[in-house]
């Protein structure tokens, strides 16, 4: 067991680089089928229907190389973050960064989750997750090019510190409608 916890087989930064290119991948997809205007769901069970009658076999063609293209390229750049965070430091950052990117995955795992097993998917858990993934590594390889390490945590939680302000006016909205009440 030792041997293998000093050979540097670590499962987390791995699983990371799949979980974050998987969810930006298929946030990715929704973007290309809104803007190829195709239907959530069909309702005919007959296989080949849509073309049949016109619909065309755009939702074929596009689906397997945006998820593959998207996943390998954005695969990649997690890994360059990854590698060059961990090159020169003591403690060895990319962990921070893994588990960064493990908790922004979690809203879109939860998304696509739902996509597969309820009619109303949550696009917004995967708006949310996409973006600030591709946010916190867009930061990162900023940062390692111009300081050489990345500060992955302080990007996560001014982007939370933003979601959180966004929220204000509504929550005040919601305060002044039960001060209004009386309740």
């Amino acid at each position: 067991m030792d041997r293998l916890s000093t050979t540097g087989l670590n499962w987390q930064p791995t699983f990371a680089q799949v979980l974050s290119a998987l969810v930006v991948s298929v946030c990715a997809l929704r973007i290309v089928l809104q803007l190829a205007n195709v239907p959530d769901r069909y309702s005919e069970f007959i296989v080949g229907e849509m073309t049949l009658y016109g619909g065309g076999k755009l939702t074929d063609i596009v689906i397997v190389p945006t998820l593959v293209v998207v996943f390998c390229v954005f695969f990649s750049f997690v890994q360059n973050v990854l590698r060059y965070d961990s090159i020169g430091d003591a403690e060895n950052h990319s962990h921070v960064i893994a588990t960064v990117l493990l908790w922004w995955s979690v809203p879109g795992v939860m998304a696509i989750g739902s996509f597969l097993s309820c009619n109303s998917p949550a696009y917004g858990l995967l708006w949310l997750s996409a973006g600030g993934i591709v946010l916190i590594v867009a930061y990162c390889l900023v940062d390692i090019r111009r300081t050489g390490a990345c500060k992955a945590m302080f990007y996560s939680n001014a982007i939370l510190v933003v979601l959180l302000l966004w929220l204000v006016p509504f929550t005040l909205t919601l305060l002044m409608g039960r001060l209004w009440m009386g309740h």
